[in-house]
């Protein structure tokens, strides 16, 4: 049975400024079952959009009452300030970081990482591009390593389109975090397609300058990994071309002959069937 608790106050109280308070809901939120931190990522995904739109349309706006207060100083008064002035705007980027929720997100990402719920890998995908704090990615990285090494291929739902491609993404430095690449490669061997192809067949090739052993793990893994995506993608292409067959529209004016025409060849074309387009 789920524990009854209120996830936006929950969320609320894992945004609080109070230590005690974060680690108080945290405790809490570790009761949470997996369909509940799903909600919970949900919300806390929403929140944090809105605060950053909130931030940047604060920083936006004083940013443009500096710009037009120094204008009207130099037209009106005429007073020449000088470039260095300007520096001011360096302001902007730690002002942003502390308007944006952050402890929110954190304590979310913690929350997944310590779980084993396969569902939760889109949002930890999702999580991992959209955030550039530091703190966060690690933690998300770490939930990785525990889940993709769990995919099964009926699971190939569970991810959209856009976090198959965060997914593929992973790969373009394959040997910053060997084993996150591994694991990755892992994954698509249950769960991978087509548009992995590319970027595999170029992990079999050994690059230079990268330890031999490392190299030849990645190498190993990928012509591993490349039968199962070559399958798949033949198996999209056969579904593909049998959904499109029968798809196709039916004329109602092609008349239907006999199997063997021989046997009648002067059938009167009035008499033949027609196809049937009710359905």
């Amino acid at each position: 049975m789920e524990t009854e608790i209120s996830l936006p106050q929950l969320l609320s109280e894992l945004n609080d400024r109070d230590a005690k308070r974060r680690n108080a809901a945290l405790e809490t939120a570790r009761k949470l079952s997996a369909e509940q931190l799903l909600e919970l990522a949900q919300l806390e995904s929403n929140f944090y959009k809105k605060g950053r739109r909130s931030a940047l349309l604060i920083i936006g706006s004083i940013s443009a009452i500096v710009v037009i207060l120094l204008l009207l100083t130099y037209f009106v008064l005429h007073i020449r300030f000088p470039f260095i002035v300007f520096n001011l705007f360096t302001w902007m980027t730690p002002v942003m970081a502390a308007l944006i929720p952050k402890n929110g997100r954190r304590n979310v990402a913690k929350l997944i990482s310590d779980t084993e719920d396969v569902r939760l890998l889109g949002t930890t995908l999702t999580m991992l591009h959209k955030s550039d704090d530091n703190e966060v990615r690690r933690l998300c990285v770490v939930t990785l390593k525990r889940l993709l090494p769990l995919v099964r291929a009926d699971q190939a739902n569970l991810l959209s389109p856009g976090q198959r491609e965060i997914l593929l993404q992973q790969l373009k430095h394959p040997y910053s975090d060997t084993i996150l690449t591994l694991d990755v490669l892992k994954a698509l061997q249950q769960i991978g397609d087509e548009r992995a192809i590319p970027i595999v067949e170029e992990l079999t090739i050994q690059p230079q300058f990268v330890p031999s052993d490392i190299a030849l793990q990645v190498q190993n893994a990928a012509i591993e990994c490349l039968p199962y995506l070559r399958i798949s993608a033949e198996r999209q292409k056969m579904a593909s071309t049998l959904l499109r067959g029968s798809g196709e529209p039916v004329n109602p004016d092609i008349l239907l002959r006999p199997a063997h025409p021989a046997q009648n060849p002067e059938t009167d074309p009035q008499q033949l069937l027609r196809a049937d387009t009710s359905e």
